[in-house]
C-alpha cells in the first residue's frame, strides 16, 4: 500500500512540473508576444538579400519583409535587431528575440539546442575562383597545395571538408564580402558561399567565376527557441500558407531568382 501511494505521489509531482512547463509563459512563446503585441526578430546586419539597410536607410531584404508581413497579419509590432552573424543563435539563448529570420541552415546537431522552422527557401552552395584562373570545377580544387575561404559561422566549411578533403580551409568571420576579396587578393585560391549571396559580385565585369555545378543544395530556415513549441507550429503554419497563396513565391522572385531589388534599393 505504502509502495502504491509514493509511486502515485512521484506521479502528481511529475505531473506538476509537466503542467507547469506547459502553462508557463517566456521570452519567445506565443503568449508573450500575444500579451505584449510586439514580436522581436533578429536579422543579420548587412547580408543582402536577407536583410540590410538600403540607400534610403530603411531595413528590408528577403527575411525581414517576410517577417513584417507577418506582423502585420496578426497585428503586432515588428521590432527589429541587428546582429552579426555568430550572435544570431546566442540571442535565442539569451532570451533577447522571439525569432531569427536568417538564412539558417539546420543540422542534427544544431537541432539539438534550436528548433527550426521547416524550410522557407532552398540555398545553392557554389566553388568559385578568379577568372584568370584555369580551373573549371569545383573538383579540380581537391589538392593539397589549395587554400579555400568560407564562413567559419556556417556549414561550408563542413561541405568543403567533406567534398575536397585534401584542400586547406581558411575560415574567415564575414560572409561573401570578406570571401571574394580573400580569392581577388591571393589569399586564397577559392571561395565558398551561396550563390544568391555571389550573385551581386557576378556579372559581365566581375573578376571571379562560378566553378561547374553547385556542390549542394540545402534547406535555409528560420529558427525559435527550444521551449517555443508553439510559436515553432506557428511559424510552420504560417510558412505553408504562405507557399499555398503564392505570397512566398512572390517574394522569392523579387529577392531570390532576380537582381530587381539591387536597382530598387
Amino acid at each position: 500500500m505504502s509502495r502504491f501511494l509514493c509511486a502515485g505521489f512521484s506521479e502528481l509531482i511529475w505531473l506538476s512540473v509537466l503542467f507547469s512547463i506547459a502553462t508557463s509563459t517566456h521570452a519567445g512563446s506565443m503568449a508573450d508576444i500575444v500579451e505584449n503585441k510586439q514580436i522581436t526578430v533578429a536579422v543579420q546586419s548587412e547580408g543582402p538579400p536577407f536583410s540590410f539597410t538600403n540607400e534610403q536607410g530603411n531595413r528590408t531584404g528577403l527575411a525581414v519583409e517576410i517577417m513584417r508581413m507577418l506582423a502585420k497579419e496578426i497585428e503586432v509590432e515588428l521590432v527589429i535587431k541587428d546582429y552579426e552573424w555568430k550572435g544570431l543563435s546566442p540571442a535565442l539563448d539569451k532570451n533577447e528575440v522571439d525569432v531569427v529570420a536568417a538564412d539558417l541552415s539546420p543540422t542534427p546537431k544544431q537541432f539539438m539546442q534550436t528548433l527550426f522552422t521547416e524550410p522557407v527557401f532552398y540555398n545553392d552552395t557554389v566553388a568559385f575562383t578568379k577568372k584568370e584562373k584555369t580551373y573549371q570545377h569545383w573538383r579540380d580544387l581537391n589538392q593539397k597545395y589549395i587554400r579555400i575561404s568560407v564562413n567559419k559561422e556556417t556549414t561550408f566549411a563542413d561541405t568543403v571538408k567533406s567534398l575536397l578533403p585534401n584542400a586547406r580551409l581558411r575560415k574567415v568571420e564575414g560572409g561573401v564580402s570578406d570571401i571574394v576579396p580573400d580569392v581577388l587578393e591571393g589569399r586564397a585560391i577559392a571561395g565558398v558561399s551561396s550563390l544568391v549571396s555571389l550573385a551581386p559580385f557576378l556579372g559581365e565585369a566581375s573578376e571571379i567565376k562560378i566553378l561547374g555545378e553547385p556542390l549542394k543544395r540545402e534547406p535555409l530556415a528560420f529558427a525559435v527557441a527550444p521551449e517555443s513549441m508553439h510559436l515553432l507550429l506557428f511559424m510552420n503554419y504560417y510558412i505553408q500558407t504562405i507557399k499555398n497563396d503564392g505570397r512566398l513565391q512572390m517574394l522569392l522572385d523579387y529577392w531570390w531568382n532576380s537582381m530587381q531589388w539591387q536597382e530598387d534599393n
